[in-house]
């Protein structure tokens, strides 16, 4: 895997920088690892849709109807109670007609990062039987040696994203920063690319005879 360390050294090594044996060592490897945070934030806020972006979790917490997920998560795209069947959405104004009870849910509203659920789970197994699925953005190294958790190609895609910048804000390369704006749209719509195809691929039903 890759870890903190090696990606600011890499970036370092394409600035044409002395490379570090911390990231705390220079102010441009802390340039380079703020670059690349940056870049990370930047493009899966644009493009959530990645599949290594997807996870299913339980609530964080649990407040008689309510539930509060993890700060990390971007976005739910549905929740599946036991693995029977998915809620359904309601807006705010039809879900807070009724009075809450509790049972299995059926339905769900959410106001910013909580979500209320009608009927609520009201024992720990139908807290535990109520799964969120979600799109959670990646956690990020902060020791030298952490590693990403992102599959390399994309992590790529970042280092990219991030060169592109520093060779504007860091070296004032226009030209540089041209070449590496290049690289990254390449890039992007390889793993675009790649992403449709493995997406069409588990739609295709094979018959055998």
């Amino acid at each position: 895997m890759a870890t903190l360390l090696g990606q600011v050294n890499t970036i370092l090594v394409f600035l044409n920088e002395q490379t570090v044996e911390t990231v705390t060592e220079s102010v441009t490897a802390q340039k380079a690892r703020l670059a690349l945070e940056q870049a990370i934030r930047k493009m899966v806020m644009l493009n959530n849709s990645w599949p290594w972006l997807q996870s299913i979790l339980n609530a964080a917490t649990w407040e008689t109807d309510k539930a509060t997920l993890d700060v990390s998560v971007l976005d739910t795209r549905f929740i599946r109670y036991a693995n029977s069947h998915i809620l359904e959405y309601e807006n705010n104004r039809e879900f807070f007609k009724r009075s809450s009870e509790p049972g299995e849910p059926r339905c769900y509203t959410r106001i910013g990062d909580d979500y209320f659920l009608y009927p609520y789970p009201d024992t720990t197994q139908r807290q535990d039987d109520t799964r969120f699925h979600v799109i959670q953005f990646p956690s990020l190294p902060s020791a030298d040696n952490g590693e990403y958790t992102i599959p390399d190609e994309y992590l790529q895609l970042f280092r990219v994203t991030a060169l592109t910048e520093l060779a504007v804000t860091h070296l004032g390369d226009q030209q540089m920063a041209q070449y590496y704006k290049q690289e990254q749209q390449e890039l992007y719509t390889y793993l675009k690319s790649k992403r449709m195809g493995v997406e069409n691929a588990r739609q295709t039903v094979i018959v055998e005879d």
